[in-house]
This record gives structure tokens, C-alpha cells and sequence, in this order.
């Protein structure tokens, strides 16, 4: 089953179980998986589906959304949307592979460093593309930059 019909199935089946929330978000990403298809339509002139990376990079995109909806609204002090924006996220995530451990960041990073013979904040930009490039969809840009920083601080 591609990634595509399992969204497909589980909007139906939350649909069917009266799961407002996970419905709402599952619809949600279904419009923005629509609107990636017709961007690369217009891009290629033919109508594709997404693969299941074109469909993982809408699903990242559409957690990273609400991951930093739920930052906003948790500075202007509403919880109450700070936890909706969360438990969407939630359901999103179930969508993507599990990211590596902080832990598991930080020894590839220091694999990066070593590699590139970074030595100090200097060099921040240049381990971070690499960084990047090596961790794509396994870890957060943000937590990445975090370690990063505290690596080179420490050279």
C-alpha cells in the first residue's frame, strides 16, 4: 500500500469512527498534497501523482507548520490552540519514519566536523549543508543547528 492510499484509508476510516480532529487534519494534508500535485502539473504539463518522498516532504512541511503555529500561540498564551496545533502534529508525525535520537545527530555531526576539519563558528554554514544533506528527513533543521552550534562551540 503506497503512502497515498494509506492517507486515503485512514481519512476514511476517521471519518467513518467520528474522529474530528485526526479528520480535519488528515483533510487538511490531503488539500495540501492536492495543491503539491497541481504546482507540478503546471511545472511538468502532465498530470502526476506524488511519490512517496514528494509525499513525505508535504508531510514534514505540514508539521513543521503546526510545530511552529504551536510556538506561536503558546508566546501569546493560548494553550488551548497550542495543544490542537499539537495533537496535529502528532497525527502528521505518525505519517513520517522516526527521526534519529539527539544522541545519533550529534555522532553524525561530529562524523561531519571531523570530516570537514571545522574548527569553529566559522565554519557553522559549511557543516551545516553538509549536516543537512546527510540528515535530510532523519532529524529537525532546528535541533541539527542546536547541536551544531554547541559542537563548534566546544572545538
Amino acid at each position: 500500500m503506497t503512502l497515498a492510499e494509506r492517507l486515503a484509508e485512514d481519512l476514511k476510516e476517521a471519518l467513518k469512527q467520528g474522529e474530528e480532529r485526526r479528520t480535519s487534519t488528515l483533510r487538511l494534508l490531503s488539500s495540501a498534497v492536492h495543491n503539491k500535485e497541481l504546482e507540478k502539473r503546471a511545472r511538468s504539463g502532465k498530470a502526476e501523482v506524488l511519490s512517496d518522498e514528494e509525499l513525505l516532504e508535504v508531510i514534514r512541511s505540514e508539521a513543521k507548520k503546526r510545530r511552529e503555529a504551536e510556538e506561536a500561540f503558546r508566546n501569546g498564551g493560548r494553550e488551548d490552540l497550542a495543544e490542537k496545533e499539537a495533537a496535529e502534529r502528532e497525527i502528521l508525525k505518525s505519517y513520517l519514519p522516526a527521526e534519529l535520537s539527539e544522541e545519533e545527530v550529534k555522532r553524525r555531526i561530529e562524523g561531519v566536523i571531523r570530516r570537514l576539519g571545522a574548527s569553529s563558528k566559522a565554519d557553522m554554514g559549511r557543516v551545516m549543508g553538509e549536516a543537512m544533506k546527510e540528515l535530510k528527513g532523519q532529524a529537525e533543521g532546528g535541533m541539527v543547528r542546536q547541536v551544531v552550534e554547541a559542537l563548534l562551540q566546544r572545538e
